[in-house]
């Protein structure tokens, strides 16, 4: 989140980090800087479709017991449902801007779909296609029984 609080603010929308208060006694194994430029691919992408004065929220959680999510979710436009499984595909575009806007290669949620998955994870979206989106990628943990669960 710090190193795109200056994006944010140059388009007036809020980071709002969730982040639970223990971790508990869970660790996965992955690529930091990977997994990092995921995160901020996922959340350029937030802050890029998002509307001035919103909010994107972003952080994780343990589900199901054995995987970590991590999650970015905006208020923006929203993703139309038959589209949510595309965009992850090579070079697929939702729209072209006719604003003389950067063009984009279309290429960065699937190096995020091909990053989790190297990490024996998945990644998905959620969308209406009305009221913003919640993209999250889930990877595998391991418990570990001999940690220290008040830590």
């Amino acid at each position: 989140l710090a190193r795109l609080h200056g994006q944010a603010q140059l388009k007036q929308v809020t980071l709002e980090p969730h982040f639970p208060e223990k971790a508990g006694p869970a660790h996965f194994l992955g690529d930091r800087a990977v997994l990092l430029r995921v995160l901020q691919n996922l959340l350029s992408n937030a802050i890029t479709h998002s509307p001035a004065e919103t909010l994107i929220s972003a952080g994780y959680g343990v589900v199901s017991g054995n995987k970590i999510d991590f999650f970015v979710k905006d208020h923006g436009p929203g993703i139309a449902p038959e589209h949510c499984d595309a965009i992850f595909n090579k070079f697929f575009q939702l729209e072209k801007k006719q604003d003389g806007g950067l063009h984009t290669t279309g290429l960065g949620l699937t190096f995020c779909k091909m990053a989790v998955s190297a990490h024996k994870g998945d990644i998905q979206v959620e969308s209406d296609g009305q009221n913003g989106s919640r993209f999250f990628f889930r990877l595998p943990i391991t418990i570990d029984p001999t940690a220290n669960t008040d830590v």
